[in-house]
């Protein structure tokens, strides 16, 4: 199943790194892991592609160990219909009872909590790769095999129509990264072609 996918390959990304697979059981309490869009499946689709990014980018390993904790918390505990700012405040929250754990691998505490802030939506500019890589890897999940559930699902936490149209407009103008731009285009091309 898609599920059993992206725990494996989220497992294979943070081992890469020195996390244990065992990191992702934080998932098991996230009270928004039932939601159509923001939910654990978002969380490891963004774990894998913000690894994904930083590998193609080149990033070292410390840095892709603070991204992937990031991409697991930033929409831990997510509401909806508040402010993202809001559930950003809420995922650090979150984030900081488990930074211990984390810290244990050699994660930096106040870096992965700046990388959590830096996802909140509208994205501020920004010219560090690895906050242009998880804002990317965040904003990627149209881009997945089963992109019409992705956005049928976004649809009924917004309460507006999410089209694949639409998605390769957002996605023209909020990507930034070349890898992003590049997996983003090869799936405008698989829509298409």
């Amino acid at each position: 199943s898609a599920a059993a996918w992206r725990v494996k390959r989220a497992e294979k990304a943070l081992l890469s790194v020195g996390i244990p697979a065992d990191a992702l059981s934080v998932l098991d309490h996230n009270p928004s892991r039932d939601l159509p869009y923001h939910n654990n499946e978002h969380a490891l689709s963004v774990v894998i592609n913000t690894y994904e990014g930083a590998v193609r980018h080149g990033l070292p390993g410390r840095i892709i160990a603070n991204l992937l904790a990031a991409a697991l918390f930033h929409d831990y505990s997510h509401v909806l219909g508040i402010d993202d700012a809001v559930n950003i405040e809420r995922a650090i929250a979150v984030w900081r009872r488990n930074a211990a754990r984390f810290a244990d691998y050699g994660v930096d505490v106040a870096e992965v909590e700046y990388l959590i802030a830096s996802t909140k939506f509208p994205h501020d500019e920004s010219e560090r790769i690895d906050v242009r890589i998880i804002r990317d890897a965040d904003i990627l999940q149209a881009t997945e095999p089963d992109a019409h559930r992705w956005l049928d699902a976004l649809s009924a936490e917004k309460d507006e129509e999410f089209t694949i149209n639409s998605s390769i407009e957002f996605l023209s103008s909020h990507l930034s990264t070349e890898w992003g731009i590049e997996k983003a285009q090869r799936w405008i091309n698989t829509m298409y072609h």
